[in-house]
């Protein structure tokens, strides 16, 4: 795309269009895999959990390659629209991710950051977790003991609570990043707006008294 010298806005137009993950079979796309506002793989949802680590469906533009001879268990519906929901299908929609999961974390080492504060954001939420004390309540008392009970009824209150966080927290990230986008657009809008500006500027130049644009209908930027 940099080759191209495509600008922000038509790159993020191509991703719009070619985002998310494909599914082809013996050369031909199966819908509707892949296609807009298709997200098979759940990956919006996991990115809202860990917006930090996890690609977004529309940062992914891939494609898996299948055929009759080496995937029979891929099965089309009747109604030619998406795969039948077998064990096969289910061992896809957990064998990609596994796959993407690879490059998150490349993606995640290779991103510039303060060593700090991703050791703080690594270890934000570990601090309530209670698994080990469920195990050790449930290996020493018993798992029917009423205290062994009352430890995993406290462990699943404190995961709804730490789940409730961390969508807020998504939120704050989400929330901190408009201001960037912000001066992204400002900037992507100012430099045709200055070439318009020119043009108008050019013209009056070139025709006289005859072209004159008011000062004040002239745009503006930012």
């Amino acid at each position: 795309m940099l080759k191209h010298n495509m600008g922000l806005q038509e790159i993020r137009a191509v991703l719009d269009n070619y985002c998310g993950v494909s599914i082809y079979r013996d050369g031909f796309r199966v819908h509707p895999y892949g296609a807009p506002g298709n997200d098979w793989l759940r990956l919006d949802y996991w990115s809202r959990q860990n917006p930090t680590m996890r690609l977004a469906n529309n940062q992914v533009v891939a494609a898996i390659r299948s055929s009759r001879e080496s995937n029979p268990g891929l099965i089309d519906r009747t109604t030619r629209e998406g795969l039948v929901h077998n064990s096969d299908y289910e061992q896809l929609t957990i064998w990609a991710p596994r796959i993407l999961a690879l490059l998150e974390e490349e993606r995640y080492i290779a991103r510039p950051r303060e060593e700090k504060e991703s050791e703080e954001i690594h270890t934000l939420f570990e601090a309530f977790d209670l698994s080990p004390v469920v195990e050790e309540a449930d290996r020493r008392l018993g798992r029917q003991h009423p205290v062994a009970q009352l430890v995993r009824k406290s462990d699943g209150n404190i995961r709804e609570g730490v789940r409730r966080l961390q969508e807020h927290y998504s939120r704050l990230l989400m929330t901190a990043g408009i201001g960037q986008m912000v001066d992204i657009v400002i900037h992507e809008i100012g430099a045709p707006v200055g070439r318009v500006n020119r043009e108008i500027a050019h013209l009056e130049s070139f025709f006289g008294n005859n072209f004159r644009v008011p000062r004040s209908k002239m745009l503006k930027t930012a």
